[in-house]
């Protein structure tokens, strides 16, 4: 079951549940074996609730019912179909693990039934967590919970095969503007850490349970753990290994909330992102000044501090859900919270504040973070940082390992296939991806070095677009004077390689600078979709159309 095609279906729910029984008909029977086994009275929430067809369903069987969804014109269908047909049920348009809300539930009296069908897959592994606790939290002692999700494959060849089929979905999502899901990973586990759970129904990937509390709430919060646990042994080669070819497999330290030396209810509350070699550093320099304190690590997908801000993954959404979920409040006696500089981007202070936390943003290096504890002040050499040659070449280098593996080596492998069979102009295209290879290492490096000169704007398709036209009249002149071609055809079939590449270069460093938010790096992204799609079909077609093109860059 996709998910990610779900989405799509609740851009228009007037044929919501109609397209929805054509595409999943297994869902009809998870829906009739929920409404078979929960009676005829009590209060029931669910989370995730559509059109509200089984909202009103279930209300039609004499319950209470809230339903929640965080789609306004879902909650609107809803509304209108119970006016329709006499059905009291309250519709409340809204995110289920945002405080505001939960503290609005948490405020009602609690519920006998919750019902989730397929909501989980919603959230971010993080959220997931904190998603079963709140319903833990909601729900009477004697209750139960109905839980429908998409889950994972843990191994073998489905594993391989979900992956697969789970990438291809996911660039539809991006091309189609769709929000992207998160198939539910070792949902057994989560499930044990709250609650006590009887699988009713598997299909596939589609799992039902039926869960209750646990007796010992005691299981809710646990105890703090130093984070040198988790970085486990040989931390320097594994940090090492983050900055080579840490970008294109994030390793992820376990969000938490974890302590440094001895801290007491009164000491500093450091925040960071969960990416390995951050964490470390930071555990590094605090262990090494003797630091006592609270480290929140919150869930930025495995992504550093400065990315993860400009991407959308270090917000101050994130830092609530994880103050949530591990219970921060519980530990401390204050409010304070000494956020990384290089997140200002993606968190608004605002929000924290109206939240009942003051947040501080910390030396922009974490060597100085002992001198700032102590006047929780910074001047003008701990507010900045100077990003020279050598740190530039280590980020060129990194960067440039990235795109060779993500966009030029699967294209070589595919043509190697293509070519052992014989496919025609594979071998003249296996040389085009090589020299489009060198050329895109070229220039990631030149633009990492002298970015400043590139400052000039904070878009960075437009950054992209400078470079690509910098580099397509390059390679004209290098055509004509060098290669001895006055080919229109030659000509514009490079430009267009040249154009996406050089776009492409760009515009996925956009997450690594502190002047971009994830709004800006989406922007961009939709504006170098169409003409991506276009430069490339203009790239394929040229060869086909004219079978003289055969000249090369070098």
């Amino acid at each position: 079951m996709s998910l990610i095609y779900m989405k799509a279906l609740e851009k228009d729910p007037q044929s919501y549940d109609l397209e929805f029984k054509k595409r999943f008909p297994e869902a009809e029977f998870i829906y009739d074996l929920i409404k078979s086994r929960i009676g005829h009275k009590g209060r029931v929430l669910e989370v995730g609730s559509g059109t509200g067809r089984l909202a009103i369903a279930i209300a039609k069987q004499g319950f209470e019912v809230t339903a929640i969804d965080v789609s306004d014109i879902m909650i609107e269908q809803g509304r209108n179909t119970a006016d329709q047909e006499s059905i009291g049920v309250e519709f409340i348009t809204g995110n289920f693990i945002s405080l505001p809300l939960f503290e609005h539930l948490k405020n009602s009296e609690p519920f006998d039934f919750i019902i989730s069908t397929f909501a989980l897959s919603e959230f971010s592994p993080l959220q997931q967590t904190l998603f079963l606790k709140q319903v833990s939290l909601l729900l009477k002692e004697e209750g139960k919970c109905f839980l429908a999700v998409d889950t994972a494959p843990s191994s073998g060849i489905p594993k391989i095969v979900f992956s697969i089929e789970n990438f291809i979905r996911a660039q539809i999502s991006i091309f189609k503007d769709i929000p992207s899901t998160t198939p539910v990973k070792k949902i057994e586990t989560k499930l044990a850490s709250y609650f006590e759970s009887t699988l009713l129904y598997k299909k596939k990937t589609i799992k039902l349970f039926e869960i209750t509390k646990k007796s010992d709430d005691k299981t809710i919060t646990k105890e703090i753990t130093n984070v040198e646990s988790v970085l486990g042994q040989f931390p320097q080669l594994k940090s090492a290994y983050c900055i080579i070819n840490g970008i294109l497999t994030r390793k992820h330290v376990p969000p938490g909330l974890y302590k440094i030396g001895n801290p007491k209810r009164n000491s500093p509350v450091l925040v960071t992102a969960n990416y390995y070699w951050t964490v470390n550093s930071v555990y590094n320099t605090l262990h090494r000044d003797d630091i006592d304190c609270f480290l929140l690590i919150i869930d930025s997908d495995g992504i550093n501090v400065w990315c993860a801000a400009g991407g959308g993954h270090f917000t101050h959404t994130q830092i609530l859900e994880a103050i949530q979920l591990f219970d921060l409040k519980n530990f401390i006696d204050h409010t304070s919270l000494i956020l990384p500089q290089l997140s200002a981007t993606g968190v608004d202070r605002k929000v924290l504040s109206k939240s009942g936390w003051k947040p501080i943003f910390g030396p922009i290096d974490i060597k100085n973070v002992k001198s700032f504890l102590q006047t929780f002040t910074k001047n003008s050499e701990t507010a900045k940082i100077d990003f020279k040659i050598p740190f530039r070449t280590l980020m060129g280098i990194q960067h440039a390992f990235f795109i060779s593996c993500v966009m030029f080596l699967p294209l070589l492998l595919i043509l190697g296939l293509l070519a052992a069979i014989k496919i025609p102009l594979t071998l003249f295209w296996i040389s085009v991806v090589i020299q489009l290879l060198i050329l895109g290492v070229i220039t990631n490096m030149l633009f990492i070095w002298i970015y400043p000169v590139f400052d000039f704007t904070s878009s960075f398709f437009k950054k992209g677009l400078f470079v690509a036209i910098i580099n397509s009249i390059v390679t004209v002149l290098y055509l004509i004077s060098e290669v001895k071609t006055n080919s229109l055809y030659t000509i514009i079939f490079w430009v267009a390689l040249v154009t996406m590449v050089s776009l492409f270069i760009v515009l996925d460093l956009a997450g690594n600078t502190p002047y971009t938010n994830h709004l800006d790096v989406e922007s961009d992204l939709t504006l170098f979709m169409v003409p991506a799609i276009i430069l490339f079909l203009i790239a394929v077609l040229i060869p086909i159309i004219n079978s003289e093109i055969k000249h090369l860059l070098f």
